[in-house]
């Protein structure tokens, strides 16, 4: 395009005569010889269209008619004229040949001014250029295929490796609930051996839980196994924001950011999850904790979507702070402990699960948080206990397998890290408890 030709595009904008010379690169006395040119000339009514991207750049930038740029300012238009105007985005997508599928709109200005005899129309498009930073869809599609592509993997790693080492007949004689209870494992947690006694990040919590299970697998008869029982929570995650704060906002150490937290605790736990599917079906009851209150329900969703149409993993998501269990005569209430009395847990049971208490003999309220040993206030019998007993339910205080911190150490909060799993009979009530202790 000449630049005769140029000044005609221009001169709808009804501008100054400086303005058209910068446009058009020349000056105003080279200005002065095409308007000489163009006596008589008037401009036809038509449609201004103007497209700005930040992406000037690209070599498939290609939108064709009046296309300047200033690469300093990262700017660029495109100008063309129409005979017959246009009103609408729509028409200055199609018109334009604009690509939708390379270029988002960022916005959109469309005006009319005049009359109905005189009218005029004003549509301008502002584009960038898609990239997985701007385009939503396209985020999407890289985090639907990342979780395909890890749950994959995952299940090739977790259930495939070993398999044979847990798979029994489901055609067995199996007659038994099997409960793995590991609260307060605070993946995040860091610890410095000379600080506190012992090193505790990341890597050593996951081993820690990882190996626990196992050494718990290996000590029941699975083939009595009908069903298990996975409370997953109760602090499992040690901070509960970016923030690198607990629900409450203490601050904490903590070995990363959170988002390396949270799915260094997601891949554990659904690598157990799968291990333990091949043994029987998976219950998996999600319970908030004092440090990851958001966090833990954040994760139970995502489990919930991770095992959405499995029919052998059944992931318990709700916010209810207590959650219950039902095994034949066995009823089963988890809290995390840092709110109730112990006193009152059982009737609290009875007033939210009226009729699950009426339906069972042997009911059991698991705690986390205190994660030691209690003694009894009787002055003569101080015996170490790890239940209350009370008339109708007993009250379990589980143990944890996670190291101190510099505060945990300096505060005296230094017990024996332990795990625990229980087996359950559904008319006889509890009939195994199995004990794996860190050394």
């Amino acid at each position: 395009m000449n630049k005769l030709d140029q000044l005609k595009a221009l001169l709808p904008r009804k501008k100054s005569k400086a303005y058209y010379a910068k446009k058009l690169g020349i000056s105003e006395l080279e200005l002065n010889e095409l308007f000489v040119q163009l006596q008589g000339y008037k401009p036809p009514k038509s449609t201004l269209t103007t497209v700005s991207t930040l992406s000037v750049t690209d070599e498939d930038v290609n939108f064709g008619g009046c296309w300047t740029d200033d690469i300093k300012e990262g700017k660029a238009e495109l100008t063309q004229n129409f005979t017959e105007p246009i009103k609408t985005l729509e028409e200055l997508i199609e018109r334009c040949d604009i690509d939708t599928s390379i270029w988002n709109i960022t916005k959109y200005v469309q005006n009319f001014w005049g009359s109905g005899t005189d009218p005029h129309y004003q549509v301008k498009a502002f584009l960038a250029k898609k990239t997985i930073d701007n385009d939503l869809q396209a985020q999407k599609d890289l985090i639907i295929k990342t979780l395909k592509e890890e749950k994959v993997n995952l299940r090739f790693s977790a259930s495939i490796k070993d398999a044979n080492k847990w798979f029994f007949n489901p055609n067995r004689e199996a007659d038994s609930l099997l409960e793995i209870s590991i609260p307060d494992l605070h993946i995040g947690k860091l610890g410095w051996a000379p600080e506190s006694g012992e090193d505790y990040d990341i890597e050593i919590a996951v081993k820690r839980y990882k190996d626990a299970v196992h050494e718990l697998l290996s000590r029941v008869d699975l083939s009595k196994v009908e069903r298990i029982l996975l409370p997953l929570g109760n602090d499992a995650i040690h901070i509960d924001n970016h923030d690198n704060l607990t629900t409450k906002g203490t601050a904490v150490d903590t070995d990363g950011r959170f988002p390396k937290i949270l799915r260094a605790a997601q891949k554990c736990f659904i690598e157990i999850i799968d291990e333990l599917r091949n043994i029987a079906p998976v219950d998996v009851i999600i319970v908030r904790g004092n440090h990851d209150f958001q966090t833990m329900y954040l994760l139970g969703e995502i489990l919930s979507a991770w095992y959405h149409g499995e029919d052998d993993v059944h992931i318990d998501s709700e916010p209810r702070l207590r959650k219950y269990y039902k095994y034949g005569k066995v009823g089963l209430q988890y809290t995390h402990g840092d709110h109730e009395k112990h006193a009152d847990l059982g009737p609290l049971f009875a007033q939210e699960q009226p009729q699950m208490w009426a339906d069972t003999k042997f009911r059991f309220c698991k705690l986390g948080h205190l994660h030691k040993n209690k003694k009894t206030k009787k002055p003569v019998l101080r015996d170490i206990v790890t239940a209350d007993t009370f008339i109708g339910f007993q009250v379990h205080i589980l143990p944890s397998l996670s190291g101190p911190d510099e505060w945990h150490y300096a505060a005296g909060y230094v017990s024996t890290k332990q795990a625990k799993a229980f087996l359950y009979h559904p008319e006889k009530g509890e009939i195994g408890e199995f004990t794996t202790t860190v050394l």
